[in-house]
């Protein structure tokens, strides 16, 4: 029996390690004022029941958010502002703001991965119902959106 329970420790020490790996630690160095330039939005969505994700990448992200010190932020879209709010919390910002890509709004409480003077990239998980863009069934499951950005 003592052998198992060793096999096991290590097992779950594995699993840990596995699962820690995942949550890196966010890099900030800077200040989140400013104006910030969509460079890339990579949308994963992991549907119920189905083990793989589906990864939708949009290079043409484009979309600037300009952070104003008073916790507003302006949301530029082809010219058409969106006015919103934030709120920095340590490695979570959380934004309210009426504004979706690809039917998955924008709002919500995001992970900082990255935050300094040249590049933020935040990313946001939520339970979601997504439309098919290609006109076939919505899908409910796991959205995970990762918003790249550079300080301009």
């Amino acid at each position: 029996a003592n052998m198992g329970y060793g096999k096991l420790t290590s097992f779950l020490f594995i699993l840990l390690l596995a699962f820690s790996g995942c949550e890196e630690d966010a890099e900030i160095s800077a200040a989140i004022q400013g104006k910030w330039q969509g460079t890339l939005a990579e949308i994963q969505v992991k549907p119920l029941g189905l083990p793989i994700p589906i990864r939708k990448d949009d290079p043409s992200f484009s979309t600037r958010i300009d952070f104003n010190t008073d916790g507003t932020l302006t949301l530029w879209d082809d010219g058409d502002p969106k006015e919103g709010t934030y709120h920095l919390n340590g490695d979570k910002l959380e934004i309210n703001v009426d504004y979706s890509i690809e039917d998955v709004s924008l709002s919500g409480t995001y992970n900082i991965e990255v935050l300094t003077n040249e590049q933020l990239i935040i990313n946001l998980k939520r339970k979601d119902k997504i439309a098919d863009p290609d006109g076939g069934p919505s899908i409910s499951g796991q959205i995970k959106i990762t918003l790249h950005f550079k300080r301009i």
